[in-house]
């Protein structure tokens, strides 16, 4: 319910934010900045009682056995810390592969190359996800695979920023995200997740738009969820050259981020960059440390550079 609330909020910003918009949305993020370790420390409660399950021993046929607990592991850490993640999807991997299933283990392997897609590690991420994506014939993991290497390109296309390989990287990407449309329900989260990104990396903005308004206005999100809509929005509005409307949206991406304690994200990195081209040095500046610390903490190596590109004119023109 909460998460719906949310969504129909983020529905009634403004046409056109004005200054009183920005300063109270970002005073709404310095807020929840303040209150990020309340956070952090909430996510490393929650991985200490899973690993309190894992240490206790239970019935193999209770519905909570080994591979689950190793799977909820990964998923707490898998916007988290990279190391732990890539750990304990390679675990669930050996749990799985006891049983011989070749879907368990087409799921174990997909979930090693997001841990390897999230971390910046893209060559080693394609070697595990395409060669082992043929593994299941069932439609939900295919669509895993398909969206996550469209996904990959799509990162490479970006990291790289090369005349020649970037089309390249683009027409991979999109041709993975055909594929898997035709893997899930039509007119479902997922299908309009993946029809909003087609839509987004070929510009077709008022598209992307409407795609992303109906998701946030229909589904219940998760909070990542949400981080992830509000922050390609913001993109969107930037190529519309609504620069203002673009910060509103980032500084709602960056509070999702903070309540799920994500650390590999892109929103505090984005807008400390949009406030730096506007002149607000200062604010600017302490975005993108925090930016820094989360990319350093998560240990996404792409993330780490990129904030790097920016670092330098905000350590020279910072007050401090």
């Amino acid at each position: 319910m909460r998460n719906k609330i949310l969504s129909f909020i983020l529905l009634l910003i403004p046409a056109f934010c004005n200054a009183q918009d920005i300063d109270s949305i970002l005073k709404a993020l310095d807020s929840k900045l303040k209150e990020k370790n309340i956070y952090h420390q909430e996510k490393v409660n929650r991985i200490d009682s899973i690993k309190q399950l894992i240490s206790t021993k239970q019935d193999k046929s209770s519905p909570l056995f080994e591979s689950q607990k190793l799977l909820l592991l990964f998923d707490e850490y898998k916007t988290f810390l990279y190391d732990s993640a890539f750990t304990y999807a390679t675990k669930y991997l050996h749990e799985v592969s006891e049983t011989r299933n070749s879907n368990l283990a087409a799921h174990a392997k997909y979930k090693i190359g997001y841990a390897l897609f999230s971390a910046g590690m893209f060559s080693e991420a394609l070697d595990t996800l395409v060669h082992n994506s043929r593994l299941s014939r069932v439609d939900s993991i295919r669509f895993n695979y398909c969206r996550l290497i469209g996904q990959t390109y799509f990162e490479m296309a970006d990291y790289t920023e090369d005349l020649f390989y970037t089309p390249i990287y683009e027409t991979i990407g999109q041709a993975y995200l055909d594929s898997a449309l035709q893997y899930c329900i039509p007119n479902s989260k997922k299908y309009y997740s993946v029809l909003g990104l087609k839509n987004l990396r070929k510009q077709n903005v008022k598209e992307a738009l409407g795609i992303y308004q109906h998701l946030l206005n229909t589904y219940t999100l998760s909070n990542h969820e949400i981080a992830i809509i509000t922050s390609s929005m913001a993109y969107l509005f930037n190529l519309k050259g609504q620069s203002d409307r673009a910060i509103y949206m980032l500084a709602q991406a960056a509070i999702a981020d903070i309540k799920n304690a994500t650390k590999e994200t892109v929103a505090l990195k984005n807008l400390a960059e949009e406030l730096y081209n506007k002149g607000e040095i200062e604010r600017a500046y302490r975005y993108i440390n925090y930016a820094l610390d989360d990319a350093f903490f998560y240990e996404a190596r792409h993330r780490k550079s990129k904030i790097s590109d920016i670092l330098p004119c905000l350590l020279y023109t910072s007050p401090n």
